[in-house]
C-alpha cells in the first residue's frame, strides 16, 4: 500500500490570514512574508524548468539555510 501525504492548499490557507490580519497584524505579517517568500522561490523554480521532485529538493535546500 502507498502511503499518500496530506496537502492542503497554500492559497486558501494564505488567505485566512490575509482575512484576519487587522486583528494580528505582527503575526500575519510575519507569516505573510514568509509565504512572499515560498511563491518567490517557486516561481524561480519554474522558470528554471525544475520537475516536481527537483522543485522539492530546491524548497528544502533553501528552508535548511
Amino acid at each position: 500500500m502507498v502511503e499518500i501525504p496530506l496537502a492542503n492548499c497554500l492559497a486558501h490557507g494564505r488567505r485566512q490570514f490575509v482575512e484576519v490580519v487587522e486583528n494580528f497584524p505582527e503575526q500575519c505579517r510575519y507569516v505573510l512574508e514568509t509565504l512572499r517568500g515560498v511563491y518567490q522561490h517557486d516561481a524561480l523554480a519554474r522558470e528554471q524548468g525544475l520537475s516536481p521532485q527537483d522543485r522539492l529538493h530546491f524548497h528544502r535546500s533553501i528552508a535548511a539555510r
